[in-house]
């Protein structure tokens, strides 16, 4: 059984949330051999030795790979403090910036909680394509390829979790082609790397079942997906081997409605970071009526067939 390559991002303020969905990886792949690449711009010294902490507690590997944040300075950014910093341009380097001598790897967004062993994605076949990744909100896919300006059929995947075919990067020069892209297409981009990859390499990103990437808009009473995936949705709701927190009420936020979110909970209190709590995200009013709404809806739900095994809000 080959040793898995996994990847992610983060500054300091996120690494509490890094070290928390590595925990969950961690925990739930004991039987594998793993070796980690955390790409920052900074960590202090307080979470490099919990990351330390971490990696000697499960016996693997974690390497801190430091980026220069002036590679980015050219870059479209359209982030805003919930959701987005520079770091999700951190994707795109990865090709270049992971040793040679590794063929692929698997990137986790840091707003993620694995449920169940990865060895089963990781062993997907990416022979002939750029990435494999699941579909991104159904409901939003048609404008996404039409400001892209590719094909409808060539869908919009959500670069959260994310295979990477190295070789198949490595001899296309990803390099050259996202630093093309964004500056001769610097308009379409909205999304930041997700927009890029997708753009460059629609066509060449193999679809991954739901269950590897359960967003929040899945959630939905009226899910936002395609169709055609809808059983295997159902099925994914009920045992989401990955669930991704998407919406901008993270777990950590006490308003945040995600059936799961106590999942998140659950891993970090196993991690180094487990002191601290959930806190309001918003300091007024609205935030106890986001709360109180929450609860009543979970109390009906509770009450359905579905509600029994998942709240669906």
């Amino acid at each position: 059984m080959d040793k898995m390559i996994i990847t992610c991002s983060c500054d300091n303020g996120y690494a509490v949330h890094c070290g928390t969905m590595l925990t969950s990886v961690l925990e739930n792949n004991k039987s594998h051999e793993i070796e980690i690449y955390i790409l920052t711009d900074f960590i202090d010294e307080e979470n490099r030795r919990k990351f330390d902490v971490l990696s000697e507690q499960y016996c693997q590997e974690i390497h801190i790979v430091d980026i220069d944040m002036n590679l980015f300075k050219d870059l479209p950014y359209m982030g805003d403090a919930d959701n987005n910093s520079l770091a999700t341009y951190y994707r795109l380097l990865i090709p270049q910036v992971i040793p040679d001598s590794v063929e692929k790897i698997l990137y986790l967004d840091c707003d993620i909680i694995v449920r169940d062993n990865l060895y089963e994605l990781w062993s997907v076949d990416i022979g002939g394509f750029a990435f494999a990744a699941a579909e991104d909100a159904f409901i939003q896919i048609d404008e996404f390829t039409k400001r892209l300006c590719y094909p409808l059929s060539d869908s919009y995947y959500n670069a959260g979790v994310l295979l990477y075919n190295l070789i198949y990067l490595r001899e296309m020069q990803f390099r050259n082609q996202y630093e093309y892209y964004c500056q001769n297409f610097r308009e379409r981009i909205v999304f930041h790397d997700q927009d890029i990859i997708n753009a460059i390499y629609h066509g060449k990103i193999k679809r991954i079942p739901v269950k590897w990437n359960v967003m929040d808009s899945f959630l939905f009473r009226e899910p936002w997906i395609n169709p055609a995936y809808k059983e295997e949705l159902e099925n994914a709701l009920v045992k989401p081997y990955i669930i991704h927190y998407t919406g901008a009420l993270k777990p950590w936020f006490k308003e945040c409605h995600n059936p799961y979110k106590e999942e998140y909970w659950s891993y970090r209190v196993l991690s180094p970071w487990k002191e601290g709590k959930a806190v309001y995200k918003h300091k007024c009013l609205a935030a106890i009526n986001i709360e109180i709404r929450y609860l009543i809806k979970k109390f009906f739900l509770s009450k359905t067939k579905l509600g029994k095994s998942l709240y669906r809000v």
